[in-house]
């Protein structure tokens, strides 16, 4: 999605899912056959397929920025 998804569903238990879909943004590999790429894209198999909906807002989001990293020093 490029841009970081918040779950605002209120469902508290956890499912397992499985749904359909093609990644717009990923090439295909040279032998993937004509059809691989036919298929709802993320946004479409969501809503169509489990009943789900992305809706674009504005909030906070926690992220962890890493300035450096190194080795660590000899004891």
């Amino acid at each position: 999605m490029n841009r970081a998804v918040i779950d605002r569903t209120g469902l508290a238990a956890a499912f397992d899912i499985t749904f359909t879909f093609v990644n717009e943004n990923m090439p295909l590999p040279p032998q993937a056959s004509p059809t691989a790429s036919e298929g709802p894209s993320v946004s479409r198999a969501l809503p169509e397929q489990l009943g789900l909906k992305f809706e674009a807002s504005r909030g906070n989001v926690r992220f962890l920025i890493i300035d450096a990293v190194a080795h660590p020093s000899p004891d």
